[in-house]
């Protein structure tokens, strides 16, 4: 899948120019292989009228359609198993592949390129190194409700963490309640730390089992939203999870390829009816 925005007349020029051809080292757009959405509505083929402030999508449909990691959906959400290291969203870099644009290549191939871009609309995100449970609607017309599960914190995440052994033992329950603000960036990654001043931050953790002064697995449930909340809580307390490049500082000991943080359940209540989705993390240790 290729996505452009047009941001002024130059960039019309550009894509005008290079229509029918590579653009950008993306592969050639040939008749019948590609098909375009420009500002959500399909085209039968682009052309010099495009004007700045379009959005342009084009899908190749020769190319075998990838299976999402679905673990719940409906006429109006779908929540996805989202793998670690790929991003929830669009980054700065135009065309790096994320969640968001899989979700809705998926629907294209799905319904054949329908003359209307599939919507899929995003409300919350995990970091690019965590893996797990996020939800999106498939309807505008579910925008609000959950838009206001999540503004009235209706809706209960609970995640899955590994984290070093530390020197303590972690209680069976317990609470941390801070103020998290962002500090110098550290080892060229945005970096969050607990201070006197920034965001409160509330994370409910439970102790499930530890193994042979090696690691703990930990079940936290955050109460806020905050950038890498609970890494930053989880660190401050003495247990840096696994595979954490950032927070934790023996993270080259620790044996792992990947941060060991899952979103792993989502409870919430949507059109009357309660919904529990549930994905295991499909590593241990």
């Amino acid at each position: 899948m290729w996505l452009y925005d047009l941001k002024s007349p130059n960039d019309v020029r550009q894509l005008s120019d290079c229509l029918g051809t590579s653009f950008k080292k993306e592969k050639p757009f040939e008749r019948g292989q590609w098909i375009y959405y420009v500002n959500g509505v399909r085209q039968d083929s682009l052309n010099k009228k495009i004007r700045a402030r379009s959005k342009i999508m084009a899908v190749e449909m020769s190319e075998p359609q990838a299976e999402l990691n679905i673990a719940f959906e409906s006429p109006f959400l779908v929540v996805l198993n989202k793998a670690s290291g790929v991003p929830t969203q669009k980054t700065l870099k135009q065309n790096q592949d994320n969640l968001y644009d899989q979700v809705r290549r998926f629907y294209v191939l799905k319904q054949k390129g329908p003359k209307n871009l599939p919507y899929v609309g995003l409300h919350h995100r995990l970091d690019r190194d965590t893996s797990g449970l996020v939800l999106m609607t498939k309807k505008i017309s579910a925008n609000k409700a959950v838009s206001d599960l999540f503004k009235n914190k209706m809706i209960k995440k609970t995640y899955l963490a590994f984290t070093e052994f530390g020197q303590s033992q972690p209680p069976k329950t317990w609470e941390v309640r801070n103020k998290i603000a962002r500090g110098p960036s550290k080892r060229g990654r945005f970096y969050f730390q607990v201070g006197l001043k920034g965001d409160e931050a509330i994370t409910r953790f439970c102790w499930l089992e530890s193994k042979d002064q090696k690691w703990h697995k930990i079940q936290c449930e955050p109460l806020t939203g905050r950038t890498h909340q609970l890494r930053v809580h989880l660190s401050h307390q003495g247990w840096p999870i696994l595979g954490d490049r950032t927070y934790a500082k023996d993270f080259r000991n620790h044996k792992v390829d990947r941060l060991m943080l899952h979103a792993s359940r989502l409870e919430f209540e949507f059109q009357g009816e309660s919904v529990t989705v549930e994905a295991s993390p499909g590593w241990g240790l």
